[in-house]
């Protein structure tokens, strides 16, 4: 089996680097892009998605605040 070669070696080293959800999604904002793997998002499903998210964090930081009744 000397002929074969190793996959790095046959195509080369392959570098692959995923990008943050946060950037896709501002990728869509600033309309580069209409769809993040493979699915089709519109900038005020984003919007909303961004709304939903940033609700969810204070909703959290209020619990959190509040005084607790021990």
């Amino acid at each position: 089996m000397k002929h074969l070669k190793r996959i790095d070696e046959a195509v080369g080293t392959i570098n692959e680097r995923r990008a943050s959800a946060e950037t896709l999604l501002k990728a869509v904002v600033k309309g580069d892009t209409t769809e993040v793997e493979g699915i089709a998002l519109s900038k005020q499903k984003v919007n909303l998605k961004n709304l939903r998210l940033k609700l969810k964090k204070w909703v959290k930081l209020k619990e959190l605040m509040k005084p607790s009744l021990h």
